[in-house]
């Protein structure tokens, strides 16, 4: 098994064996974050995924930057996804 397979895998059991709770953790201090797709955060993989994400659950991903906004220690890798600055 690859390094990115045994992370997704990881992220799906950590989440309940659902896709949808992988793409709205909310764990993001976790070292696994953003890798839980099984794709660094630069691939353009991660991104369609999170972008389809923002799509097919526009409230929970509006409570996510709401727990953005609440945490003052937020990586900015991350907080461009949800529109904070």
């Amino acid at each position: 098994m690859t390094r990115s397979k045994a992370i997704r895998e990881k992220c799906r059991e950590c989440a309940g064996e659902t896709a949808k709770e992988v793409t709205l953790c909310h764990i993001f201090n976790c070292t696994l974050w953003p890798f839980r797709f099984g794709n660094s955060l630069k691939s353009t993989s991660f991104i369609k995924r999170m972008n389809l994400g923002k799509e097919r659950y526009p409230k929970e991903f509006a409570e996510i930057k709401s727990i953005f906004i609440q945490n003052k220690g937020i990586q900015a890798y991350v907080a461009q996804f949800y529109g904070i600055k």
